[in-house]
């Protein structure tokens, strides 16, 4: 894949051009693109993978920020705005936060830009599905980090108001026929009624839509993987770099031998993706700093939906439903895949714990601890006492430049 620059009118593109799709277009204006350009056989492809190649550029920044004020990764390193977002703090202006929420939400808006531009060009376009899942999955991004959403220069919205307003685009997605992609839109409908759920009180109706859609999406394909793609020269995987250097944002040295509850050895799922010990962390660490190799390069795909969460989902609403066997059932097809063996019990408690267990392993530094921290209220050992006594049900605010340039924070509120 190939990252080009484009002007269509006044917007600025991100363009990622996949492989197989020939050079780069030629047009008599490319500062001013018509229509008519965009029927070039050229230009439509490039279009076509640019709410993709945009959101994903954002998307890896907003997994290290959740991972680094959940209990995932930790910083090592001295900078005032990192430090105080690993400490918990979500209240006022933060860099890191800040960062987030401007290259996540200018992603978000060229994604639906772009849609827009395809819809007028070829409305028939099987491509555009694939444009309305990252844009809906921007959205879902947003709305799990942000206490208010504001999209377009408009009134902000609540969370779970923004994760509900994604469903219709998710079953638009589901029509597609491309399996991967299918199920991804339809375990992502599951994660957005799981978050539901939680969002509204424990709402046992969201449970069984998280469910059904859960199943269909496995019904679908059983082993499906969806994920931001990144290769070189263009967009990069920047969690390689993140987590394998010495300094700055890595593995939690609490994190690298964590024993699994069924077998009391080191689980695989850090400790085949560990190295060696290298230097003695700095207080209030314990314990050495180890490089984590999950993302083995900058053009390692990050998983934005695959089967295991799916699995997790179901296990989970099994548990709320009292079939407690059939949430050890799901559990169980997720140790399977990595020749881990049974996990046995019908305590509600154990399993529970085993699910929290299971999905912290399996989506370590892929964008789902923070929020199980605030869904199931594990304070993260790292936060300061001050943002362990404010709880774990809060969200980031939108960056100052949303507020200046927003009407409806007039102000400043």
């Amino acid at each position: 894949m190939r990252m080009r620059i484009l002007r269509l009118g006044a917007l600025s593109f991100t363009v990622l051009i996949a492989a197989g799709c020939g050079d780069l277009f030629s047009v008599d204006n490319p500062g001013s693109l018509t229509l008519a350009d965009l029927e070039d056989p050229n230009l439509v492809p490039a279009l076509a993978a640019t709410p993709e190649g945009v959101v994903c550029d954002a998307y890896d920044g907003t997994v290290a920020a959740n991972a680094l004020q959940s209990d995932d990764v930790t910083f090592i390193s001295s900078f005032t705005f990192t430090e105080l977002h690993m400490w918990g703090h979500m209240e006022g202006f933060n860099t890191t936060q800040n960062a987030v929420w401007n290259s996540l939400s200018s992603a978000r808006w060229i994604a639906e830009e772009a849609i827009r531009r395809l819809q007028e060009s070829n409305p028939a376009d099987t491509t555009i599905v694939r444009g309305i899942f990252w844009e809906a999955f921007a959205r879902i991004t947003l709305a799990d980090h942000f206490k208010e959403v504001p999209f377009n220069g408009e009134a902000p919205l609540a969370p779970d108001v923004v994760l509900e307003q994604t469903l219709s685009a998710l079953d638009q997605v589901a029509q597609t026929s491309n399996p991967d992609l299918r199920a991804a839109a339809l375990a992502t409908k599951a994660r957005v009624h799981r978050s539901l759920f939680f969002e509204r009180g424990r709402d046992m109706s969201q449970v069984a839509a998280a469910m059904q859609a859960a199943e269909a999406a496995l019904a679908v394909k059983p082993d499906f993987y969806f994920a931001c793609r990144y290769q070189q020269p263009g967009s990069l995987n920047s969690l390689n770099t993140y987590h394998q250097s010495i300094t700055g944002v890595i593995i939690d040295p609490r994190n690298v031998a964590i024993e699994d509850p069924v077998t009391g050895m080191v689980d695989p799922r850090v400790g085949t993706r560990v190295g060696p010990p290298e230097l003695r962390a700095p207080p209030p660490h314990t314990g050495d700093v180890h490089r984590f190799f999950k993302y083995q390069g900058l053009d390692a795909d990050l998983p934005v939906s695959r089967w295991q969460e799916a699995r997790l989902i179901l296990a989970e609403g099994h548990l709320l439903a009292g079939n407690y066997q059939e949430a050890v059932n799901q559990i169980n097809m997720v140790r399977a895949n990595w020749d881990l063996p049974p996990f046995m019990s019908m305590d509600i408690a154990e399993v529970h714990q085993q699910i929290i267990y299971e999905r912290r392993l399996e989506f370590m530094i892929e964008g789902r601890r923070l929020q199980d921290h605030r869904y199931y209220d594990i304070k993260p050992w790292q936060w300061d006492e001050v943002t362990k006594q404010l709880g774990t049900n809060r969200r980031w605010p939108v960056s100052s430049e949303e507020i200046a340039g927003n009407p409806h924070y007039q102000g400043g509120s």
